[in-house]
């Protein structure tokens, strides 16, 4: 019978720990974090510099969650200047 090795590229320590993490992230809870859909996103670009915009939310000092689009230059690499614009708002205007 022949046999195959293979060398291992990591440890199996590493190994172990890494499914630990990652299992422990399953359960993180950002994952569950965007409860609403983003209908637009990879759909809706950037007027100022044509990038992509995408679904983010966040949460007021007083408990209100709020949704909305953001340009992705100018969340990663802060050269684009345009605001975020309001979800419902953006959504609605495909339904009049």
């Amino acid at each position: 019978m022949v046999q195959h090795y293979i060398d291992r590229a990591i440890s199996a320590e590493l190994f172990q720990e890494v499914q630990k993490k990652m299992a422990k992230n399953k359960k993180a809870p950002a994952r569950r974090k965007a409860e609403d859909d983003y209908l637009l996103t990879t759909k809706l670009f950037c007027g100022h510099c044509g990038a992509l915009m995408f679904g983010e939310s966040g949460t007021s000092r007083t408990g209100d969650v709020h949704r909305y689009y953001k340009c992705a230059a100018a969340k990663k690499r802060k050269s684009c200047t345009k605001k975020t614009v309001r979800k419902q708002w953006l959504e609605d205007l495909g339904c009049t």
